[in-house]
């Protein structure tokens, strides 16, 4: 373990002068979306066990706010004043002669990650089995159920159906994420059990898949062996490499985390971007291809390590939830580095930016 332990080392006295800085970010409410089942509404429930289902997501990007709403079974679009702009899935009746809201029927089964394109083009996770509880994520089960990516013009109308290879022969099965790069073209990051996998589409055809995990992500210090499991990756916005995040183990006990630069262009790890001992750093994301977010969430502080590509400290953010009512919150990161985050109560959803 010395020969690793010297380089962790390095790393942390290279990086300590950054520690000192810290940047509070405060909240701002953009708007609510209250709770129901009409159009211009959200459904939130719980379950039997009084547990909150997380059948509702939120994705915000320029000036639209989208709701997807796996009760309703729908995609609602709402601009900053919380004003219903645009329904993709299960129409409301009341609607049909409405000229102010866009509708488009569309028949969703369960609706998981959203992405948008810079012409406000929209593309949906369609999955085709229910499972038991909508996040499985959470309870550390990945759900395999079929599905695909559906791609809906920025008036809500379906212009194609994207699988694995393009077409839809074969299916996607767990999706962590979807993103779009600077050239709008589209990123499936996936995996099934230890296995992660990472699509790019250009429009309807596949330019681009990879398919990572063991036994690359194994390391050899002497008679030991530390063997890597995948927790995240993360697209570069132009496109061209993502970052792979590796924590390493001895048996169950962790030892150290990576955080890599994958090349498309190479097909290859480029280099290592970050080595850290701490289990807490994990991957958030990467801005503007060149900073790296670590995040460690304690209680109602969310902090936030920004690095940059040499693995050198430049800031710390911190973000402080302080209504503790909410029955669930949750934070996002757009392209440019600015926080959003939204606090969902039994009167609705509260979506607030972080400046």
């Amino acid at each position: 373990m010395k020969k690793l332990l010297l380089p962790m080392l390095c790393l942390m006295c290279i990086s300590s002068c950054g520690y000192w800085k810290v940047t509070k970010l405060q909240p701002e409410t953009i708007c609510t979306i209250p709770q129901g089942d009409q159009a211009g509404q959200v459904n939130i429930q719980k379950n039997e066990n009084g547990l909150l289902d997380l059948t509702f997501g939120v994705h915000i990007s320029g000036k639209n706010i989208y709701i997807k709403d796996n009760i309703s079974r729908r995609i609602q679009v709402f601009n900053r004043e919380a004003e219903l702009e645009m329904i993709i899935g299960k129409i409301d009746k009341s609607l049909s002669s409405d000229e102010k809201v866009s509708t488009s029927n569309i028949n969703f089964n369960i609706i998981g990650a959203m992405a948008t394109d810079s012409d406000d083009n929209i593309y949906a996770q369609n999955r085709l089995a229910a499972s038991s509880r909508y996040g499985d994520r959470n309870s550390g089960n990945v759900d395999l159920s079929p599905s695909y990516i559906l791609y809906f013009d920025k008036n809500g109308e379906l212009q194609y159906t994207l699988g694995r290879d393009g077409s839809t022969a074969v299916p996607f099965y767990y999706i962590e994420h979807l993103h779009v790069d600077n050239e709008d073209r589209l990123f499936v990051v996936g995996r099934s059990s230890e296995i992660w996998s990472v699509y790019r589409f250009n429009k309807r055809k596949r330019d681009f898949s990879v398919t990572l995990g063991q036994p690359a992500f194994s390391e050899k210090e002497e008679d030991d062996v530390y063997d890597g499991k995948i927790e995240n990756i993360s697209i570069f916005q132009n496109g061209e490499a993502f970052l792979v995040s590796v924590a390493y183990y001895h048996g169950t006990r962790f030892k150290f985390r990576k955080i890599m630069k994958y090349s498309l262009e190479k097909n290859e790890i480029e280099k290592t971007v970050i080595t850290t001992p701490d289990p807490k750093n994990e991957l958030f994301t990467v801005i503007d291809d060149k900073y790296v977010y670590l995040w460690n969430v304690d209680t109602d502080e969310l902090k936030y390590v920004i690095c940059n590509m040499n693995g050198e400290v430049i800031n710390n953010i911190l973000i402080e939830f302080t209504d503790r009512e909410r029955i669930f919150n949750d934070i996002t990161v757009n392209n440019s580095g600015q926080f959003y985050s939204y606090h969902v109560s039994s009167q609705g959803i509260d979506i607030l930016e972080w400046k």
